[in-house]
């Protein structure tokens, strides 16, 4: 990764003062003081502020908006010269694809950011970002392409995570699939009756030394994730603006996970559940790099939609996938209450005002495999 120039620091028009009489300057070494200022200036979840855990963008770094406090850059120029990109550079910079309840309330927008790249261009050239990092829900991909083609946008590494319930059809735990519009093709506006008709070649900034796709869904579809990362590896390939290939290798895998709450938009997802109002989640990251023995200009193939095979197993009746936050409060299900038990509650207490239709002994762990002939499966008693 080549170093950040800073060939415009020369801005400054005031005198600046040596600092022959300060420790910092006259002491440490300037990597020493350059990881002071990383560390100072970086951002930290605000903890007056915290998300809501029951909400679909609360998950790990992403507790809080990220405050940071740049009071250092105030106290003399010689710090400002040395240190002024650090909260920039340093800073994962996040842009949401999603819809507005999925997504925190104020997000960063490329309305906002290009004029940021702009001024800082504009004083000091061309600056690298460290790291940005796009929430893709994949019926919003269509705005990929504006952040892409900011100018002045020279990010070193990029990921794009999609969500459990970024992926298409989750609701009814459809097999997942995943269309190649992410790394070679997207949509031009102004082609349709939609405005999104056209079809046009898509380029990442030649900045980026990784693209980094990280796939989550629950812990129970860990195969499905698994097939699309090491198809993804193999038959994907994303080109940046300078015509460098980036593609990938499945020894650069990277595997996490986590868990958060069942519950959001009102409704707890019972049918996913581990342990009571919690799922679990598996993540896979797939990481593409330049491959300088070859450009965009050779004869590469297209990259394809990904579609998770039928030899795959789903859920085969979710009719019971979620009850609604409303309904249990109502219930009085207490919290914390097992999924099944859960829905007993739910059932008496429908039962007692007339209002339940249909059976409950659904269970969540009832599956239906494509390569099965048995019809048995479609309900199991608990």
């Amino acid at each position: 990764m080549s170093p950040i120039k800073m060939n415009h620091i020369q801005s400054f028009h005031l005198p600046r003062t040596s600092q022959t009489l300060s420790p910092l300057f006259t002491k440490l070494p300037g990597e020493l003081r350059d990881s002071i200022y990383t560390y100072v200036l970086a951002s930290y979840p605000d903890p007056s502020r915290s998300y809501d855990k029951n909400t679909p963008y609360y998950r790990p770094d992403y507790l809080s908006p990220g405050i940071r406090d740049c009071a250092l850059l105030q106290t003399c120029q010689s710090i400002y010269a040395e240190s002024w990109f650090r909260p920039w550079v340093s800073s994962t910079h996040t842009f949401w694809l999603a819809w507005s309840v999925r997504r925190p309330s104020h997000v960063l927008t490329v309305r906002e950011f290009q004029p940021v790249l702009h001024e800082i261009y504009e004083k000091h050239g061309d600056v690298f970002l460290t790291h940005v990092r796009v929430f893709a829900q994949l019926c919003e991909m269509r705005g990929l392409p504006s952040i892409l083609e900011m100018e002045h946008f020279l990010p070193r590494t990029m990921t794009m995570t999609i969500r459990h319930h970024d992926w298409w059809h989750w609701e009814t735990d459809q097999r997942l699939y995943l269309d190649a519009d992410v790394c070679t093709r997207h949509y031009l506006p102004g082609r349709g009756a939609d405005g999104y008709g056209g079809r046009g070649q898509l380029v990442y900034p030649d900045s980026l030394a990784e693209i980094r796709l990280e796939l989550e869904s629950l812990v129970r579809k860990k195969e499905q994730i698994d097939y699309v990362a090491n198809e993804m590896a193999a038959k994907w390939w994303f080109r940046l603006r300078d015509g460098t290939v980036m593609m990938a290798h499945a020894k650069d895998f990277e595997v996490d996970g986590w868990k958060g709450s069942s519950t959001w938009e009102n409704d707890r997802w019972i049918r996913d559940e581990t342990e009571p109002e919690t799922l679990e989640y598996y993540i896979k990251t797939v990481v593409f790099k330049p491959n300088h023995a070859l450009c965009a200009a050779d004869d590469l193939e297209e990259p394809r939609k990904i579609q998770v095979p039928g030899r795959f197993m789903q859920i085969a009746n979710d009719e019971f996938k979620t009850l609604g936050v409303r309904q249990l409060r109502r219930a009085g299900v207490p919290p914390g209450t097992p999924a099944t038990e859960a829905r007993r509650l739910v059932q008496e207490w429908q039962n007692s005002r007339g209002r339940f239709s249909g059976g409950l002994s659904y269970t969540v762990n009832t599956y239906a495999n494509d390569n099965d002939d048995d019809d048995d499966d479609d309900e199991e008693g608990d």
